[in-house]
């Protein structure tokens, strides 16, 4: 295959296909960070959730061994 220069650093940098333009690519690479951006924004509420979800869960084992001290105390 005989690619001249432009082609060949194109077919690198674009392995899909030859760029379209240099404003192209600068659109490309930012919707690229704006979609790892979302994506990061995702995770970061993602584990927020979880971990909300834990704290209740051993919210929920401390109020139940605090009920059982109580009621061991009582007998």
């Amino acid at each position: 295959m005989d690619l001249d220069d432009e082609d060949y650093r194109a077919s690198k940098r674009f392995p899909h296909g030859r760029s379209k333009g240099c404003l192209h690519d600068v659109w490309e690479l930012l919707d690229l960070e704006r979609n790892c951006a979302l994506q990061a924004e995702a995770s970061r509420d993602a584990m927020a959730a979880n971990l909300s979800l834990i704290k209740s869960f051993f919210g929920t084992i401390e109020a139940d061994i605090r009920e059982l001290e109580s009621l061991a105390y009582c007998k």
